[in-house]
């Protein structure tokens, strides 16, 4: 059989044809396949990019997204052929108030194509000047079916015709890009609600637990001196207001009364905490500074004790926090320092910082009387709770460090050993 040159030409034509087309279809599975999961977002763009790229022949390959206000669009993913990268000037920022040819081009005709690009709009002309662009070709990306950006192909070499197949094929990886974007970031805004409603549920667990305690705290210690309250107006003789037991029954009403109002204002207090943290303000707060002002408050009971106290801040010198609580923490644990000093020894406090992970480590340490941690460690920040009954004391200094550690959003350690001392650990947030 024989055949003319023009037919051998229209036959080795289609077959190029049909091998562009099965090329670009193996391309378009791969891309398909690669957007399946968009757990590596960005990686599987910048890989797509780079497949497209190498493809096409081009020199540059670049992705830009529109801002909420429409007016301007940014880049936010590029890719360039190895030998164009030292004419590597993108644009990072359009303005279509500036370049007016550039959005009603994508809207009306659904791409910008040139194989000149002087050929094109002057102010897109003027918006490519400083890029050594010969011809080029942009598709808009799509989100909820309104144009969201473009995707851009630049050639620094060549004058070249970009053909039917080329933007059909274009235009089919652009629908694939817009797809994952709109899934990508549903999938973002999805994990965001889904973080924020698991805070709130943390939120709630906290603010149940903390109820439950403070439940207990106001019934475990109005229990008793309510309980002796009724035990002494049972005494009392109302038929002869002069009989003895009246005045000792009175004058035990008036301590137990003052036990009362004592637990009454510490949980007041404690109330106050808890709704003071929402209104104070945070701020920059210098360890020094506030050390100083703790340490001339103290400088009594430091001198009375003949206390050695050695400071650290060379880790961390600023906290941000709110400054009235971070004050209270230290002047509570280094008063406790003071206060139950071991009698055989002078009291050495160290007091300084570390960077442990995202927080912040606030350390206090001595060599005081320590605390029985097998016997006392689940009680040890309780209320009203005390584990030296030779110095004056509510019990309630440690339950406040804890209550106001954890209202900064951190939390406190302790190790102990008994006749050796203590570290306090306060961690809180960087």
């Amino acid at each position: 059989m024989n055949f003319s040159y023009s037919e051998l030409d229209i036959q080795t034509k289609t077959e190029e044809r049909l091998k562009k087309y099965a090329k670009q279809q193996e391309i378009l599975l791969k891309v398909s396949v690669m957007f399946n999961s968009v757990d590596h977002f960005e990686k599987q763009i910048h890989h797509t990019l780079q497949i497209i790229g190498n493809y096409m022949g081009v020199s540059h390959v670049y992705i830009f997204k529109d801002d909420e206000d429409t007016q301007t669009s940014q880049l936010i993913f590029e890719w360039y052929y190895l030998e164009a990268i030292n004419h590597r000037k993108s644009l990072s920022t359009i303005s279509y108030q500036q370049t007016p040819s550039w959005r009603e081009t994508l809207s009306q005709k659904g791409c910008i194509v040139a194989s000149d690009v002087q050929t094109l709009p002057i102010d897109v002309i003027d918006l490519l000047a400083s890029k050594p662009i010969k011809s080029i070709l942009i598709v808009p990306l799509y989100f909820k079916d309104k144009i969201s950006g473009f995707m851009g192909f630049d050639d620094y070499e060549h004058h070249r015709v970009w053909d039917n197949t080329d933007l059909e094929f274009i235009t089919t990886v652009s629908n694939l890009i817009s797809h994952s974007f709109e899934r990508y970031e549903a999938e973002e805004k999805l994990k965001i609600t889904l973080e924020n409603q698991h805070k709130i549920n943390q939120e709630l667990v906290r603010q149940n637990n903390e109820l439950q305690q403070f439940t207990y705290i106001v019934s475990h210690n109005l229990r008793a001196p309510v309980a002796n309250l009724l035990g002494l107006v049972s005494l009392y003789r109302t038929y002869d207001p002069t009989h003895e037991v009246n005045k000792i029954a009175l004058d035990n009403i008036r301590i137990v009364s003052q036990q009362l109002d004592y637990i009454v204002r510490d949980l007041n207090e404690i109330v106050e905490i808890k709704q003071q943290v929402i209104e104070e303000t945070k701020e920059n707060v210098s360890l020094e500074e506030e050390l100083r002002e703790i340490l001339h408050n103290l400088e009594r009971q430091i001198y009375l004790a003949q206390a050695q106290i050695n400071i650290d801040f060379s880790k961390v010198s600023y906290i941000f926090t709110i400054r009235k609580y971070l004050n209270s923490i230290l002047l509570h644990l280094l008063s406790n320092a003071l206060k139950y000093k071991h009698p055989d020894r002078l009291p050495i406090i160290h007091v300084f910082t570390e960077l442990s992970d995202n927080q912040i480590r606030l350390m206090v340490q001595d060599n005081g009387l320590g605390i029985d941690l097998k016997k006392n460690g689940a009680k040890i920040f309780g209320f009203h709770k005390r584990f030296h009954s030779h110095v004056e004391g509510k019990g309630m200094g440690l339950y406040l460090v804890k209550l106001q550690t954890e209202a900064l959003g951190g939390h406190i350690e302790v190790d102990s050993k008994l006749d050796e001392g203590s570290v306090f650990k306060v961690y809180l947030p960087r």
